[in-house]
């Protein structure tokens, strides 16, 4: 996995960030929720959703930026605003 976090570094300095700044998350609600539909359906135009930021590394392999920016165009239906960011040069 430490390949695809830093794929923008060169390779002898992977492993060292990976250890250093790779954080676990909650693994469970992407793969459960998000990928099998377990989160139960998703209000697109939501009127009490928080703001959001969705950010996306253009080098990103984990994540591929068109991905993020296809859920941005879902997300900005609701009220509250929806920021989307492109660090072009950026893995994940």
């Amino acid at each position: 996995m430490a390949g695809r976090f830093a794929n923008g570094l060169p390779r002898e300095l992977v492993e060292e960030h990976y250890e250093r700044y790779a954080v676990p998350t909650a693994g469970k609600v992407y793969w459960d929720g998000v990928l099998s539909g377990g989160a139960g359906p998703i209000t697109w135009n939501s009127t009490v959703r928080p703001p959001l930021l969705l950010i996306a590394g253009g080098l990103d392999r984990s994540a591929d930026p068109g991905m993020t920016k296809a859920i941005y165009e879902k997300q900005r239906q609701a009220t509250s605003p929806t920021g989307f960011r492109l660090f072009a040069e950026r893995s994940h």
